[in-house]
């Protein structure tokens, strides 16, 4: 962190489509280069709203308060990859290894293999009156939006067969913790707290993903039944994105970059 990273502004691309969104946006792309392991690109999305003229400016802006975001989240989360490891060991006695590292591969697929190379691609989203996600680039109205219970997806307080109380929360998240390196942003999270299966984690792409998933983790923690796949698919999915969010690399790019963007 103590060396000086070599961020450049590669390409600014003037009101361009965005691949599944609606509307036009400008696209900054930034290269950083420097010693070390961390060598990446990425774009930043900035809506029309903004003048042209501030583009970059903008774009910079954006780009330093979501790489905090991140390192927050790097932080966070080994703490939180112990607790699931924990209770992942707990659930898999039964389980094959071969099986569950078909499994695995199965709900990857969708992950590019630039994500290895801390590749990332910024932006945060609210939900419309649908629940489809739009992206929101003002820093100040995403905030005040994600105070809103628009967010909450479900939230259920339950007993299991031990007669635990558990809760379970699914919420939007209003990042992509996909780092866009998925085919599709990453948006929603489901988490068990207490019981057996306290900590376990479970991400989602969509509103109704995220519906039929806590209705899922819902049966599964009532009668102990076995996994159903998309419920397997979903707590890999979240497992390798916390795991991305820490590697040294990551956490190492988004410390280089936050330090020499400060406005």
């Amino acid at each position: 962190m103590h060396k000086q990273s070599n961020l450049r502004t590669t390409r600014i691309d003037r009101r361009v489509v965005r691949p599944g969104f609606p509307g036009r946006f400008h696209c900054v792309t930034f290269n950083c280069g420097g010693h070390g392991p961390v060598h990446s690109s990425f774009q930043v999305w900035v809506p029309l709203a903004y003048p042209e003229a501030e583009v970059e400016r903008v774009a910079r802006k954006f780009l330093w308060h979501r790489l905090h975001q991140l390192a927050e989240l790097a932080t966070e989360s080994e703490s939180e990859e112990a607790a699931i490891g924990a209770s992942r060991k707990v659930h898999s006695g039964k389980r094959s290894v071969r099986a569950e590292k078909r499994e695995r591969r199965s709900s990857l697929q969708g992950i590019s293999r630039h994500q290895e190379r801390a590749h990332i691609q910024l932006a945060r989203y609210t939900l419309d009156a649908r629940h489809q996600a739009v992206p929101c680039g003002d820093l100040l109205m995403w905030k005040a939006w994600m105070k809103t219970s628009e967010r909450w997806v479900e939230q259920t307080l339950l007993s299991d067969p031990d007669n635990s109380q558990v809760r379970v929360c699914t919420v939007f998240l209003g990042l992509d913790v996909g780092f866009a390196g998925a085919e599709r942003p990453i948006l929603f999270e489901t988490m068990v707290l207490g019981g057996i299966c306290d900590r376990e984690l479970y991400r989602y792409c969509t509103w109704q993903e995220a519906k039929d998933g806590h209705v899922a983790i819902l049966n599964h923690l009532q009668t102990q039944a076995v996994k159903i796949p998309a419920l397997v698919m979903a707590w890999n999915l979240a497992h390798r994105t916390v795991q991305i969010s820490r590697q040294p690399v990551m956490k190492a790019f988004v410390e280089h970059c936050a330090n020499h963007l400060r406005p």
